[in-house]
């Protein structure tokens, strides 16, 4: 009995492509909830009155996700959770950061 092959597909899908986002500045008071980066005077629990500090600006064009790590004092509680839990967002981020020399 001859088994018979089937034909490959003619095209080939395309695969979509993944858009990444940096997350948004924040703005008005936030509180940093990353790892301390003593090179950026960053501490973990810090609150900046007036949104990110420039030195974290500068830092986004190699680590964009850093911006998620400043949040509104409001979501501070929710915020400190997410960062200890591993494959969240913010545990990510965290870690994405750490490189930061």
């Amino acid at each position: 009995m001859a088994t018979r092959k089937k034909a490959a597909p003619e095209t080939v899908a395309e695969v979509p492509k993944i858009v990444t986002k940096a997350p948004a500045i924040p703005k008005g008071r936030v509180v940093y909830v990353g790892p301390t980066l003593l090179s950026l005077g960053l501490t973990k629990g810090t609150v900046f009155i007036d949104g990110m500090p420039a030195i974290a600006k500068d830092v986004m064009s190699e680590h964009p996700l850093i911006a998620s790590l400043f949040v509104p004092v409001s979501g501070l509680s929710q915020a400190l959770e997410q960062v200890e839990m591993r494959g969240s967002a913010l545990w990510v981020a965290a870690n994405d950061v750490k490189e930061v020399k």
